[in-house]
């Protein structure tokens, strides 16, 4: 069963963190683009139905397009295929993850947590932070979004283990072309979970 077979049709706002940094780097930044456009493959993305933004992460957080930017599938999918690796050595997912919090889910940015619609955030990492992550880790719980991890790496697995909403909420492996190839998997834990909104 291919990700494509794993479609949801319920209403989400869905956020996609991805390390941008010297973490993954220059080479492997393609195969983590390319495991966003697998995910966003398998949804059903509209306006009415599954939104979703963007935001790549290094020193400082850079969103890419908001909740309500794109109204359908083919925009979203061209927007990520069109990304450019940022760089940097600094991996600050701390600062990123308040800026999800601050400027991502509220009402101007599309989000849709005042209409009861579910929230999810997946953070794409193949680092340890270079910055604090406990205040965006406790503005997502007070907030309410299921927070998921895929992880490169051990440093990063462990961070978003403690990040994420349940630790059954995150895919790991040893390197960034390893992820990608288990993404099918992760797509049917994130969206097979009974736990998770999705």
């Amino acid at each position: 069963m291919g990700v494509a077979s794993v479609y949801i049709t319920r209403a989400h706002d869905l956020i996609l963190l991805i390390d941008g940094s010297e973490s993954v780097g220059a080479a492997n930044f393609p195969l983590i683009s390319d495991l966003a456009v697998q995910v966003i493959e398998g949804l059903a993305v509209g306006r009415d139905a599954i939104r979703v933004t963007l935001v790549l992460y290094g020193a400082d957080p850079e969103i890419q397009f908001y909740l309500n930017s794109y109204d359908n599938k083919e925009s979203v999918l061209g927007a990520l295929r069109g990304l450019e690796y940022p760089g940097g050595t600094e991996s600050n997912l701390g600062a990123a993850l308040e800026e999800v919090v601050d400027s991502l889910l509220g009402q101007d940015a599309g989000g849709r947590a005042a209409e009861g619609v579910p929230q999810a955030l997946v953070v794409i990492s193949a680092g340890e932070s270079t910055d604090d992550v406990s205040q965006g880790e406790r503005a997502l719980k007070q907030a309410s979004v299921y927070t998921f991890g895929i992880a490169a790496g051990d440093s990063a697995t462990a961070q978003l283990e403690a990040i994420a909403t349940d630790k059954s909420f995150v895919l790991s492996a040893p390197d960034v072309r390893t992820v990608a190839s288990m993404v099918t998997r992760y797509c049917h834990t994130l969206m097979g979970s009974s736990s998770a909104p999705l």
